[in-house]
């Protein structure tokens, strides 16, 4: 693949559940700093993407899944995302708590 950027598109679901463990770390835990830290850590390692979307690892193929996912662990969390060489895109698609079995979500 050539060195060109890639563009980062973020799945409804990846959204809703980043907003989600935002809003529970913020007023759940009365975490605010923690909370924000968090976003600021899964913005960085996203963006990240865009020239180097092969960097991180790819999980065990799960359930026959046709898409191949790649994982990111920030803190806590498992963000998962797939790409298209092809279109020269990163679909961001689901994050988990990292003591999830995440895997059977899929």
């Amino acid at each position: 693949m050539n060195k060109r950027k890639l563009k980062i598109k973020l799945m409804p679901e990846f959204v809703r559940n980043l907003e989600k463990i935002h809003e529970y770390i913020f007023f759940e835990l009365f975490a605010p700093n923690a909370a924000d830290k968090i976003l600021e850590k899964v913005d960085k390692e996203i963006a990240r993407l865009e020239n180097s979307p092969f960097i991180h690892a790819k999980i065990e193929n799960v359930n026959d899944l046709i898409l191949e996912y790649r994982k990111i662990i920030v803190k806590n969390y498992i963000v998962l995302y797939t790409i298209n060489e092809d279109k020269s895109e990163v679909y961001v698609t689901h994050i988990f708590y990292s003591k999830s079995n995440y895997r059977t979500k899929l």
